[in-house]
């Protein structure tokens, strides 16, 4: 079984903030984003829960 850190879960925590506090984010879970202007699903990269490197390449192509 995979223990995560104290720190590990702050970085996860601190990423999915960031998700719930961005406007143009619909619905989310911990490998996907729901784009609230295109409605696309953008799969979320990397190993760990919230990555948003995608979603952040996603806005940039996608904007209000």
């Amino acid at each position: 079984m995979f223990v995560q850190s104290p720190s590990n879960r702050v970085e996860i925590a601190t990423r999915r903030l960031k998700i719930v506090n961005d406007s143009q984010v619909e619905s989310f879970g911990t490998r996907h984003v729901v784009c609230n202007v295109c409605k696309k699903t953008v799969i979320l990269s990397g190993d760990e829960d919230y990555e948003f490197g995608n979603w952040e390449l996603h806005k940039l192509a996608c904007t209000p």
